[in-house]
């Protein structure tokens, strides 16, 4: 999102910009209801750069942020365009963002 390359649309990440958790999954059955899910067990800390845009402005840290810097840097990354997803449209099978995606490109 940072470098501008184009456009995300749909709803917020589930994950920060600089942390992500994946890679090793824990999979989950719950005995009674049988209901399976999984959680992730390792977390990840990506190097961002701070600083210019060319990359050379260190490696994040939040100490050296202001107070609530750290807090905005590792929110959950917001999409240009906000597309909710609605349990109608699962339930019809409807994918609303790609019906998003094809008015829009329709449209240059």
């Amino acid at each position: 999102k940072d470098s501008g390359r184009g456009m995300l649309i749909g709803t917020e990440s589930g994950s920060a910009h600089g942390i992500f958790c994946g890679g090793e999954l824990l999979t989950i059955t719950l005995p009674h209801s049988g209901i399976v899910f999984t959680l992730p067990v390792m977390q990840r800390h990506i190097a961002l750069s701070i600083g210019n845009k060319g990359g050379s402005g260190g490696v994040f840290d939040s100490s050296q942020l202001a107070h609530g810097a750290a807090d905005k840097l590792l929110a959950p990354t917001k999409p240009d365009v906000h597309i909710p997803v609605r349990i109608e449209d699962l339930a019809e099978g409807r994918d609303s963002v790609m019906e998003w995606v094809v008015e829009y490109l329709s449209k240059l």
